[in-house]
Formats: structure tokens, sequence, C-alpha cells
């Protein structure tokens, strides 16, 4: 195809000397049938007269070439000539010409088309780049907008959103989602109805707004090869995980997130499930996903578990540490665990010394005392309505057995109650057992390690400072033990007497 540069004057009588040679040569070939159309203003409109671009081809003719406006008799072979002038917005082009771009992209480089000044009445609807639905694919180059998709443009917060970076500068002006994720905009200036949305460096706000936009199903990327390398986080399908090896592979690798926080962001609709406290109470293509640790001397009846989809059957990172599961099975890494139905119960292979954590946890919200368990650092009760773990057949009767038994193990865990004048240290918080939320007088607790950061879950619940927290992370954080759930109105009543 021969392709000519025109002026960018926006007129057809200015298509360069070179375009005039070849439409001489062109008309010669045909017999001089071949017409270059005239910008006649939109004055030429009698029966049987065709738009060809910005032109109007006259009775007896049709559009030969939209390109260059040229026309020609019916069954006349059409010139493959295009007039083409680059561009990457409407303001690079002449008066009367638009910047037409590939169809999906809204941005990069283009090059300038006349707008057509009359187009037919069949509707075949198309979403243009400006989020407005056009009649069909030419009302929307007469409007000077290029094409987003065919169909209307959709109305919900998942519609690729009309900003775009322009400019070779390499500075950040903004974050746009673009239909799959949100992605910073450089350039020197944003183009776009929709820029001052986000700003530079938002794409954690970008992607929580639109979090329910996204598939929970886990990303297909993975490391290969023993190198130390981070390659990046991605979502495992239950969980951000971090990838590390020589090189990413999977159809997702370029959709890494550079840390976990922009990762649990964007898929914090998946990790809001139903509470749950064992598998048994979630769907059947989920599992009830426990903090780590979480299934270790725990007490029924609070619900603190999430039901979530369970991962696809994806090979662990070569760097993965294997995980003691729940359910007493090690496992290559965490996401094999979760595959399996079961949560974590601490990082490495299961331990059946003397010394190791207890998976034996209490379920169900009953007030019965099922016993005491060593949690790998003290002996505390359990109860609920029944017990749950490999280790249920093993608990002891007493804290005073337990500690007997496991007195060689160098717990450092210390009793705690405020009522008895034994508060924990800074930074610690008092553990009572939920038989007894908040320490009855004379109960006695185990002083915990608060912790730094909490998971984004919504599980509300009341402190035994009378506060309404978050979680019962979120209150453990703030050096609170809980003691249960807010009423109706979304108050936490006066917590037991402790």
């Amino acid at each position: 195809m021969l392709r000519l540069k025109k002026n960018r004057t926006g007129s057809r009588t200015h298509v360069s000397l070179a375009m005039a040679f070849a439409c001489s040569a062109l008309m010669a070939a045909c017999g001089g049938q071949v017409h270059v159309g005239d910008d006649d203003g939109g004055a030429r409109r009698d029966s049987g007269a065709t738009a060809c671009g910005r032109v109007v081809c006259g009775a007896g003719l049709e559009c030969c070439n939209a390109s260059c406006g040229i026309c020609a008799p019916p069954g006349t072979a059409c010139t493959t000539i295009a007039c083409e002038d680059p561009c990457t917005t409407n303001a690079d082009c002449g008066a009367g010409d638009y910047c037409q771009l590939t169809e999906g992209a809204c941005s990069g480089d283009g090059v300038c088309v006349p707008r057509p000044e009359a187009c037919d009445l069949g509707l075949a609807p198309v979403c243009g780049c400006d989020g407005v639905t056009y009649g069909n694919a030419c009302e929307a180059a007469a409007a000077g907008a290029a094409l987003l998709h065919s169909g209307q443009c959709s109305t919900s917060e998942c519609a690729p959103q009309d900003a775009r970076g322009e400019g070779a500068c390499d500075a950040l002006v903004g974050v746009a989602w673009d239909g799959a994720r949100c992605r910073e905009l450089s350039g020197c200036s944003c183009v776009g109805a929709d820029c001052g949305v986000y700003g530079a460096g938002e794409v954690e706000r970008c992607e929580r707004d639109h979090a329910a936009c996204r598939s929970c199903a886990p990303q297909d990327a993975r490391g290969e090869g023993a190198c130390a390398a981070i390659l990046g986080v991605a979502w495992d399908g239950a969980s951000c995980a971090t990838i590390g090896g020589c090189e990413c592979i999977g159809a997702d690798c370029a959709d890494l997130y550079d840390d976990e926080m922009a990762c649990a962001a964007a898929y914090a609709h998946c990790t809001t499930g139903a509470s749950c406290e064992t598998s048994r109470d979630c769907a059947a293509e989920e599992y009830c996903h426990l903090e780590d640790g979480a299934c270790v001397a725990w007490s029924g009846g609070m619900g603190f578990g999430e039901c979530r989809p369970r991962p696809g059957e994806l090979p662990c990172s070569f760097d993965a540490p294997p995980v003691c599961g729940c359910d007493g099975t090690t496992y290559g890494c965490a996401s094999d665990a979760n595959q399996s139905g079961t949560s974590v119960a601490y990082e490495g292979v299961c331990d059946e010394g003397p010394c190791a954590p207890m998976l034996a946890r209490g379920v169900g919200p009953c007030f019965a005392d099922l016993g005491v368990v060593w949690d790998g650092d003290a002996c505390v009760n359990i109860g609920g309505c029944t017990c749950e773990g490999p280790d249920c057949d093993a608990v002891y009767a007493s804290v005073a057995e337990c500690g007997a038994a496991r007195s060689g193990c160098g717990g450092t865990a210390r009793a705690c109650s405020l009522t008895a004048g034994l508060p924990c240290g800074e930074g610690e918080w008092c553990d009572y057992p939920d038989t007894s939320p908040c320490g009855v007088p004379g109960e006695m607790g185990v002083c915990r390690p608060r912790p730094d950061v909490c998971p984004p879950v919504i599980d509300e619940t009341c402190g035994c400072d009378g506060a309404l927290y978050t979680s019962p992370c979120d209150a453990n954080a703030a050096g609170w033990d809980t003691f249960g759930r807010p009423d109706p109105s979304g108050m936490c009543g006066a917590p037991p007497p402790g």
C-alpha cells in the first residue's frame, strides 16, 4: 500500500504534490473516472450522494478511498493509496479530522482521518473512548471519538476509565482503572474525562474502589529457578503471596503487584466471606481460613475465621516454606494447605516433639470447659461445644497437669489478670479463656504480643474496654481481649466484670 503524509491543514485541497502525482497516475489508469472529492461544507446532499471521509461523492459515484477522499463509479477498482498523518490525540489533527486509534487502545499512536459528515441510520452501537455510546462507528468518528469496544458503554464502576497520559515526559500524572486493574499514568499531562479521579500514587485506593470488578480466581504466576530475587506479589486464590526465583512463569506475570498491600487492596472482596469456625461452615468449593496459628488453643463461639475460595492447584514457589496444617499434616506451602481445605498452624514441618503446639481448639457457641492444651508457649484453657483437631484426645484436665507435662519446654508467656493486679507489659495484651470473656474475677489469662499488622478483614467485635473494633485482631493490637459482637445498632454493651 502506498502511504502518503498529508500536510496538517485539515483540507483535502492541500494534499501533497506526491499525492497529486499518484492521483493523476490513478486517473489515467482508470480512464479518467476517478475523482478526488472536494470539501463542500456539506452543501452537496443530492440523491445518491455518499460520504467519503470528509467529502461527499456526487450522484453516480461511490467512495473509493475515504482516507484521501477519492470517489469512483461503481465497480471501479479502488486505489490502495492512503493519506496518513500521525497523532496521539485530536489536537494533533487539523480541523475536520480526528485521531483514529487502534480499537480498545484509547491511547498511543494513531492516524488523523477525516470526520465523516454523513452517517447512515444503521444501528450497531459502539462505545467511544469518551465513554459515550454511539449508534454506530460512523457516528463515533463524526464526534471525533476513537472506539473503545463494540456494544454500549458500561455504566458500572468496572468500565475502563477515560484517562491517559500524554506527552514524552516521565512524570506520573495519575492512576486509572483500565478494565482489568489500576495502572499509573505517565506523561506530561493527563487527558480524558476521568483525569483527577485518582492522583499519582493512588493505586491502592483505585484498586479498593474496583475490588468487586476482579475475579477471585488465582493468578497464573509462579517463580522458577533457584535465585533469591523477589519477582513480585500474586494472588493465589486465598491470599497474596510473594513470588521469588530467577523468572516468573505464567500468563499473569505482567500483572504482579509490587507489594502485599497493593495486592490485598485489589482482592479485598475475596477475603470478606462469611464467618466460620471450620470448613464445614463453608460451601463445598471454600474452606474456613483462620489466621496463622488460630487453630492452636482457641475457644469456640466467636466465628473468627472466614470462608474463602480454595486456591487452584498451582505449584509452590521454590522459596515458599513448608507449613504444618491445622489437620496435623505437613504441606509444601500455605496454598497447598488451603487447597486441601485447612489453614496453617505454624511455619515448618509438623513437630511431634513434646514441646510442639497442640493442634486442638474449641468450636461452637457453648461455654463448656474442654480442657487445657499447650500452645507452644503456655498452657491455656479451651472452651466451646466440641474440640476440633488431631490432638483433641490428648488435652489436659487442668493447667497444673499441662504444666507438669510441659515443664521442660521453657515457654515465655506470663500469667495476667487485671483484677488481680497482674498486667501485661508494653506491647502485649491479656488473652483470657473465651469461656470467661474479659476475665471474671479470679480468672487468669496469658500475655500475648500485640499483632503488628492485621489482615484487611471486617469482623466487628467488642473489646474489653467497651469499644467497637473492626476485627478481634484490631482489638488485640490495641491491647484488649474481646467479649462479643455489637448490638443491631452497632454499639457495644458494658464488658463482663473483670
